[in-house]
This record gives structure tokens, sequence and C-alpha cells, in this order.
């Protein structure tokens, strides 16, 4: 399996759910390169991340395959210099497949829209 990058109006209508109404701001940071979008081969599976220092950002990721590119992610990872990568998610069940490739959970976050 192997990930192409893609532009924002390939990636926007698949990653509508993992954007939590964030669509704005995922637009201007694809489009002025601060933020990547990725489409993976013969799966179904669609991901937004970006560079923070030496850390890998998955912001946004939404379709099926991630158990067979999480190796490639990895990868793609360190030989691009990173130390960490860091996955945002609102799917509990992610933690558990991920820790089978040594990911912790290190946070939660609790919103309540007003």
């Amino acid at each position: 399996m192997s990930a192409r990058r893609i532009t924002w109006g390939e990636i926007s209508p698949h990653v509508k759910s993992a954007m939590c109404g964030d669509d704005s701001y995922f637009e201007k940071a694809i489009e002025s390169g601060q933020c990547q979008a990725w489409k993976f081969s013969n799966s179904d599976l669609w991901m937004i991340t970006r560079s923070e220092g030496e850390e890998l950002v998955v912001c946004c990721l939404e379709g099926s395959g991630l158990k067979d590119a999480a190796p490639q992610i990895i990868r793609a990872a360190a030989v691009g210099g990173f130390e960490k990568i860091r996955f945002h998610t609102k799917r509990p069940g992610l933690g558990k497949m991920l820790s089978g490739f040594g990911f912790e959970e290190f946070e939660r976050i609790y919103k309540l829209e007003l």
C-alpha cells in the first residue's frame, strides 16, 4: 500500500467527520503547505498531516485500511526525520488498534459547545 499527496479538493469530501467543522482551517493549511493531504492506494483511507518540530501529527483520518497503512506511516515518519507520531481522533477504538504498533494514549479532550 502506498500513499500519494493530493489536493484539498480531492480530500475534503472524504474527511468531513474527522475535520469536526474545521474545514476552513484545513483548506487554508493544505493550500499553504502547512498541512498535507494523503490518499492511500488500494484502500479507502484518507489522511491529513502536519509537522510540529520532531513530531508528525495525523490531524484527520477517515476510511478503512489503517491497520495495513500504519507500518507505512511509521516508516515514512522515521525516514522523514520525525522522532514521534501523534494521532488526533474521536474514535476510541483506534487506540486499541494503534497500541498494537506501540502507540500509547496521551490525552483525551472533552468539549462542550454553548
